[in-house]
């Protein structure tokens, strides 16, 4: 059956089809380090392209991936770079034994290739990483299991935690970095590596401004930013007394005046309206010499079915200087600050499922399918996001458009695979001892 979001079903099969082979031929897989010996059957690249394209077609888990592998006809095959079926146990295997830091080399390498091709559209003044903090249940087991010391302890269980990294000044807003969580430490003393891996990958330009909740506001991590030639954007929460209290003084409710900005949207039959207000009066203040702007927005949530009304108010301490964007403008970034929930961590987890399906409950290969998982996401949102230009079809639903893809999939013929543009072969690395990977 044909998609409902599909005017010419023939034509959009093949461009689906393109974008699948185009999207995974053109990823850094081979950078991947094999962590087998000697590779018996299917090499690494086969693997890593077997679970993305597991993930690109929305299946759950292992199992999926092969019996997806398995039912696959010959052209699929054939088009998806893959020799048959692939048993879920090698994929744990192999998975559970990769580098997680040569597949968040890819990641950053889709990130920097899509920029070089123009993928990027900034519509703000600045250009804005927001940054936030994941984590996802697993199982607790030995430091054997654990070599990389991503999972933390919790009672009975454990926690694999990244520091998502969102650019969110593109219309995009694509994942380009999950920096893992060591196992004794936490968001606010991982920041400044986490900052300093994204300096390392995209350099001091990728950015201009640097978003985070009050997890990491503190004058340490503001000067470490300051020092890397970026301004930061923090979250205000009375984690910071002296500085509410100041807040509360300047822009208290007794003295607000009209907002300087006001945007009104609906949200799932439910009407929100931001006020927003600032200020440069406490610039420089408590020895945050970098301080120039505060920040208060004031949101109302109106649910029209049953008249209920909630409050709620949110500040912002800034490096930036209030006559760098207009009101509105400030409006925006602020809103878009919530792109590393909103449009990440809530497509991880309600579309692709991650917290209840995460493939792998091993440390090392949840992270490893977390960063596969978000090299798909990027997939996707850039294929949704600037591939189809009809408006209509870029509001696709997440689910609907993997679904789209495994409709076309099944429908792909040799014919069909002869008339896509043609590519430049692919090698697998020879099926002898792997490439230098330390085990």
């Amino acid at each position: 059956m044909a998609c409902k979001w599909d005017k010419d079903p023939s034509r959009t099969r093949r461009q689906r089809l393109g974008f699948l082979r185009s999207g995974l031929d053109r990823l850094a897989l081979k950078q991947v380090g094999d962590p087998r010996k000697y590779v018996m059957t299917v090499g690494i690249l086969g693997v890593l392209r077997a679970a993305l394209a597991g993930l690109l077609l929305g299946k759950r888990g292992l199992a999926d991936v092969e019996r997806m592998t398995e039912e696959m006809e010959e052209a699929a095959c054939a088009l998806l770079r893959i020799r048959g079926r692939l048993p879920d146990t090698t994929l744990r295997d192999v998975l559970t034994r990769v580098d997680p830091n040569d597949v968040r080399r890819v990641l950053h390498k889709q990130v920097r290739d899509a920029k070089r091709r123009k993928q990027f559209v900034y519509d703000l003044p600045v250009r804005a990483w927001a940054m936030d903090g994941k984590a996802t249940a697993t199982k607790v087991f030995g430091d054997a299991a654990n070599p990389h010391n991503v999972a933390q302890r919790q009672g009975g269980h454990a926690v694999v935690r990244t520091v998502t990294t969102c650019e969110v000044s593109t219309t995009v807003q694509p994942c380009i970095d999950a920096y893992p969580v060591p196992a004794d430490a936490n968001e606010m003393s991982t920041y400044q590596d986490a900052l300093r891996a994204l300096i390392a990958a995209y350099g001091h330009d990728g950015a201009d401004v640097v978003m985070y909740d009050a997890g990491a506001c503190g004058r340490d991590n503001a000067d470490f930013t300051i020092a890397e030639k970026l301004d930061y954007i923090f979250c205000l929460t009375g984690h910071q007394p002296t500085m509410m209290g100041e807040a509360l003084r300047v822009l208290g409710d007794e003295r607000l005046g009209k907002p300087m900005a006001e945007a009104v949207d609906v949200v799932n039959g439910k009407v929100l309206t931001r006020k927003l207000w600032l200020t440069g009066r406490l610039e420089g203040m408590h020895e945050w010499d970098h301080l120039r702007t505060v920040i208060r927005v004031d949101v109302d949530l109106l649910d029209k079915t049953t008249g209920e009304i909630k409050h709620g108010t949110h500040w912002y301490v800034s490096s930036l200087a209030p006559e760098r964007m207009t009101a509105a403008q400030w409006m925006d970034l602020l809103r878009r600050r919530w792109g590393v929930e909103d449009s990440c961590h809530w497509t991880f987890d309600v579309a692709f499922k991650e917290d209840d399906h995460p493939w792998i409950t091993e440390p090392v290969g949840m992270l490893v399918v977390m960063m596969l998982r978000r090299i798909a996401y990027n997939l996707l949102a850039f294929y949704r996001n600037h591939t189809l230009r009809a408006e209509g079809k870029r509001a696709m639903p997440w689910r609907v458009l993997m679904e789209s893809l495994e409709h076309a999939v099944h429908k792909v013929t040799r014919a069909l695979i002869e008339n896509l543009r043609p590519r430049r072969p692919l090698r697998e690395p020879r099926l002898t001892p792997a490439r230098a990977s330390g085990i």
